[in-house]
């Protein structure tokens, strides 16, 4: 995820570069490389595309150096940016020569870890206190990450059997819930609110769970899906503990009655 989030970024920010310049990008002899323009003193350090052509450069710093690692077998490597004191840590892909790495922070200090049997890790940048929390990839590899928010904390879980896991970005009180996928890796997760506060709530049998968004109060009520995975919620209102849940007992196909 941290990777593509990577990619992405450089993608838009070449193509803002395109429409400012109105000119096309230089390619090389096969069209493959992404380049993009100089900056304020003219100076960027790219990396040559290797076999297949493909490589990703970015803009130099402010004293315009940029840490490169060569491609190895097959050719891909991830670059970033050097930072205050251009240095950036990298680490040497393995079996299949992928590493992800991630930009060195105020004290130019990076977290890295090597990869597993598909070689694939995700990274998150580090923080104000510059620290970077990883997890060791699972089966396929793959692991969500949430970058780190004001306190410098990244709340990470693990990827479940076909590696998904729903996350939600942390709000002013740096915190961030998260909640492991069921069997078909879908939950449900409502933003927090005023008092940065999130519900979140397993999904059921076929994954469906209704969530509504908190209010004044920052409250929000949220109730587990019944047989037929209808829920009925209504918004909490301004004044606190205002609203009842009434559940049938002797109902044969009971429905959640949320009453204010």
């Amino acid at each position: 995820m941290a990777s593509k989030a990577v990619f992405l970024f450089l993608a838009l920010f070449a193509g803002a570069a395109f429409s400012h310049a109105g000119r096309p990008l230089p390619v090389d002899s096969d069209n493959s490389v992404t380049v993009i323009p100089k900056d304020d003193d003219n100076t960027v350090a790219a990396i040559p595309a290797d076999n297949d052509n493909t490589v990703a450069v970015i803009p130099a710093d402010n004293d315009n150096t940029v840490a490169v690692i060569p491609a190895d077998n097959d050719n891909t490597v991830a670059v970033i940016p050097a930072d205050n004191d251009n240095t950036v840590a990298v680490v040497p892909a393995d079996n299949d020569n992928t590493v992800a790495v991630v930009s060195a922070d105020n004290d130019n200090t990076v977290a890295v870890v090597p990869a597993d049997n598909d070689n694939t890790v995700a990274v998150v940048p580090a923080d104000n206190d510059n620290t970077v929390a990883v997890v060791p990839a699972d089966n396929d590899n793959t692991v969500a990450v949430v970058p780190a928010d004001n306190d410098n904390t990244v709340a990470v879980v693990p990827a479940d059997s076909d590696n998904t896991v729903a996350v939600v970005p942390a709000d002013n009180d740096n915190t961030v819930a998260v909640v492991p996928a069921d069997n078909d890796n879908t939950v449900a997760v409502v933003p927090a609110d005023n008092d940065n506060t999130v519900a979140v709530v397993p999904a059921d049998n076929d994954n469906t769970v209704a969530v509504v968004p908190a209010d004044n109060d920052n409250t929000v009520a949220v109730v587990p899906a019944d047989n037929d995975n209808t829920v009925a919620v209504i918004p909490a209102e301004v004044a606190e503990d205002n609203v009842a849940i009434a559940r049938p007992s002797s109902d044969v196909n009971p429905k959640i009655v949320m009453v204010v």
